[in-house]
């Protein structure tokens, strides 16, 4: 299914104005219906376009990266509670139709007056193991219940009493950066039942989600004997149309946008990096 950019306008304008459409009778019951043993696999493919100003510097990035991911049920309680794993197999990079695969193309611009230059490398990230896999505790709904949130877009807060259509439910959470990195990121959003229809027996919800996060963060360290602090602040937006199985309990698809900007200063050096993305997400066998 191929999802115009248009479409992410009109989403967002029906998020926010969901008060006009009268809510419907009929009343949905969204959660999750994992099983022990269970293992969910998808492909993500996703486009960055990056611009990022370093001291009058400017250098432009577009790359497209593919990976595929597994949900691993470990464990389904008799309280509605389930232990899950999310977890990253492999992922490759490629940029451009008719490059070869794991190839990264970079465009950097050498600055006003410089002239340009084009560079190209080769990127291979495959395997697994490059990336900790994200281990939650998770109610019916999604909603960790441990002190850790949910971050994985795997797994979408899902609201606690049925919803009919038109209806809306928040969420929000805030991520603590551990390690030699301090700071924390807030998030927070807004999720509206749009549709429910049948597909192949079974009841697929779209559920259009806006959201938006602020963060901030600063890292301490020495190099070479001299020590050294860099500070960041981060905010960025999205939507995110989600197709969710309310018969089978699980996400099937993700259609995302999402922008983010970050402002950094390392001793004095002033840099600032702008990032739009459009992302899929489908369930593969």
């Amino acid at each position: 299914m191929k999802i115009s950019p248009k479409i992410f306008t009109l989403a967002a304008m029906l998020a926010f104005s969901h008060a006009a459409f009268p809510a419907q009778n009929e009343k949905y019951e969204l959660k999750y219906q994992f099983k022990e043993g269970q293992t969910l696999r998808y492909q993500t493919e996703r486009h960055d376009s990056t611009q990022i100003d370093f001291g009058g510097q400017n250098m432009e990035r577009s790359v497209t990266i593919w990976s595929r991911q597994s949900l691993n049920v470990h464990g389904a309680e008799k309280d509605g509670t389930f232990s899950v794993q999310v977890k990253t197999d492999t992922m490759w990079t490629n940029q451009e139709e008719g490059e070869g695969p794991g190839t990264v193309v970079f465009r950097q611009g050498a600055g006003p007056g410089r002239g340009s230059a084009e560079r190209r490398s080769t990127a291979r990230m495959g395997g697994a193991g490059r990336q900790t896999p994200e281990e939650y505790t998770i109610d019916a709904q999604g909603r960790s219940v441990s002190k850790d949130p949910v971050t994985s877009q795997l797994i979408l807060p899902l609201p606690e009493e049925p919803v009919a259509l038109n209806e809306s439910w928040d969420f929000e959470y805030t991520v603590e950066l551990r390690g030699r990195a301090k700071g924390r990121t807030n998030v927070s959003g807004q999720c509206l039942l749009y549709s429910v229809e049948k597909q192949n027996g079974d009841e697929i919800a779209l559920i259009i989600v806006t959201g938006e996060a602020r963060g901030s963060r600063e890292i301490q360290g020495e190099a070479g004997g001299v020590s050294f602090s860099s500070t960041s602040e981060s905010s960025g937006s999205g939507t995110r149309l989600v197709y969710f199985n309310v018969t089978q309990g699980f996400i099937q698809e993700i259609y995302g946008e999402e922008t983010e900007e970050t402002a950094s200063d390392m001793r004095g050096n002033v840099s600032s990096i702008r990032r739009k993305t459009n992302s899929t997400v489908k369930r593969v066998e």
